[in-house]
């Protein structure tokens, strides 16, 4: 009954889950932010006369408000990625030492 070390943990996959799927959050606000920019220059020369509307904000806001959100989107999306992956981390930490007292392969 030996610890095949080959084998990851469930934690680790776990881990690997959550940060994939940060990085596909990411990945989308990406595409979200270059489709904004497009269709507010798009309202700018007057091609279209309104912006989509979110599905989940109700909240109204200004084009120019919008703008301003843009930029700078790609530190504060980065700062969010690694806030993120740290907590993720530091939550495998905790799930794998009790994995291993579980499976009594520590301690």
């Amino acid at each position: 009954m030996g610890y095949n070390h080959t084998e990851n943990t469930a934690s680790f996959e776990k881990l690997k889950t959550q940060i994939q799927d940060v990085f596909n959050f990411a990945i989308s606000v990406d595409y979200g932010v270059a489709a904004l920019k497009l269709q507010l220059g798009l309202l700018d020369k007057g091609a279209i006369s309104n912006l989509p509307r979110p599905e989940f904000y109700k909240g109204d806001t200004t084009p120019d408000k919008l703008r301003s959100q843009t930029h700078g989107y790609k530190n504060q999306l980065s700062k969010y990625l690694y806030l993120s992956s740290f907590s993720f981390f530091e939550s495998y930490i905790g799930n794998v030492i009790r994995e291993l007292v579980e499976k009594q392969l520590f301690f």
